[in-house]
C-alpha cells in the first residue's frame, strides 16, 4: 500500500491514524472555554494564571488552535504576574516607613 492511497472503505481516516500515533487529541468544549479565558483574563494576575495554567493542562495535547492560544494566555499572565510578585515580596522584605 502506497502512502497516497486514500483509506479503505470501513477503514480508520488518515486523520484518526495519525492522531494515534502522536498520542494527540482534539480539545473538548472546556478546553476551547479554557483557552479562551486565559486569553480575556492574562491581565488579571492571579486569576489569569490560574485559568492559564489550568488551560495549558486541558489543551497539551489537543492538535487545533486551543494548545497555541492556551500557551499564549498563560505567558501573558506570567509576564503580568511577576512584576507583582517581587512588588510583593519587596514590600515584605523592606517595608514602607
Amino acid at each position: 500500500m502506497l502512502l497516497l492511497d486514500p483509506p479503505e472503505t470501513g477503514s480508520e481516516s488518515v486523520d484518526d491514524v495519525g492522531s494515534q500515533l502522536l498520542n494527540t487529541q482534539k480539545s473538548s468544549m472546556t478546553g476551547k472555554v479554557l483557552a479562551v479565558l486565559s486569553i480575556a483574563l492574562s491581565m488579571l494576575p492571579i486569576i489569569g494564571f490560574f485559568f492559564g495554567a489550568a488551560a495549558v493542562y486541558v489543551n497539551f495535547r489537543a492538535t487545533n488552535w486551543t494548545r497555541l492560544t492556551s500557551i499564549i494566555g498563560f505567558g501573558l499572565s506570567v509576564v503580568m504576574l511577576v512584576p507583582v510578585v517581587i512588588i510583593v515580596v519587596g514590600a515584605l522584605i523592606d517595608p514602607p516607613r
